[in-house]
C-alpha cells in the first residue's frame, strides 16, 4: 500500500493503462480458458489420466433400489 501511495504518477498511469488494456481485451471466455488450461496443467503434472475411469456396473446397478411398476401405482380419479 506504501508502495501505491508514494509512487510517481508516471509509474501510476503507466500500470493503469496496462491494467485497462488487460481488463477490457480479455473476456470472461479468455479468462476461463486459462483457468481450465491452468487446471488441466496441474492434473497433468500430477500425472492423473484425462479419461474418466470405468465404473464398476455391477456394483452400480445393484445399489439401485428396485422401483415399483406402473400398475402398483395408485391412480387418480
Amino acid at each position: 500500500m506504501h508502495r501505491g501511495l508514494f509512487m510517481s504518477q508516471v509509474e501510476k498511469d503507466t500500470r493503469r493503462a496496462k491494467l485497462y488494456n488487460v481488463i477490457t481485451t480479455h473476456t470472461s471466455q479468455t479468462w476461463a480458458m486459462t483457468l481450465v488450461k491452468f487446471l488441466l496443467s496441474v492434473v497433468d503434472a500430477q500425472g492423473v489420466a484425462r479419461q474418466t475411469p470405468v465404473l464398476p456396473t455391477t456394483n452400480c446397478l445393484s445399489a439401485i433400489p428396485e422401483q415399483p411398476s406402473v400398475s402398483s401405482c395408485p391412480t387418480m380419479t
